[in-house]
């Protein structure tokens, strides 16, 4: 699961303890540009998510259904402009995750295609398999030759 953290968190946290009783919230920031340009949807949730970031750590599960009954909103947390205006960002072990699964990924892709190949591909020493006489009477090939001869042999 992938974590994300406000930004810049240590601003509006006063207690260095867990689950504070309260979190700063300074009035510079109803003259923010960003914060200002935000739905007021988006303000009522990104001060919602400090007070979620206060009581588990700055350290926020990318749920969005649990996140959504937390912040007891009747709209569903839609989290795209938070990071948009850099209000959230992912933490890094989230990140490095992220890299990892890619990574794995691109293995499990490339030993599927490889496996693939290999089913499709004839080994030396081989042959095509047989094909029926119907095939072969259908296609009139020289391997109908062959095979009648050593019928009558």
């Amino acid at each position: 699961m992938r974590y994300f953290r406000v930004k810049n968190f240590e601003k509006f946290q006063h207690f260095k303890k867990e689950r504070p009783p309260w979190i700063k919230l300074y009035t510079d920031l109803f003259q923010d540009r960003e914060f200002m340009s935000l739905s007021e949807t988006h303000r009522y949730q990104i001060i919602m998510i400090w007070g979620v970031a206060s009581r588990c750590k700055n350290r926020i599960p990318e749920d969005i259904s649990y996140l959504s009954r937390l912040l007891n909103t009747y709209h569903r947390v839609k989290l795209g402009p938070l990071f948009e205006k850099n209000f959230l960002e992912y933490c890094e072990d989230s990140v490095k995750m992220d890299h990892e699964n890619e990574y794995r990924e691109e293995k499990r892709r490339d030993r599927e295609e490889a496996e693939k190949q290999q089913k499709h591909e004839t080994p030396p020493g081989f042959h095509e398999p047989r094909r029926s006489l119907r095939e072969l009477i259908k296609k009139k090939t020289p391997e109908l030759s062959a095979i009648i001869s050593k019928i009558g042999d």
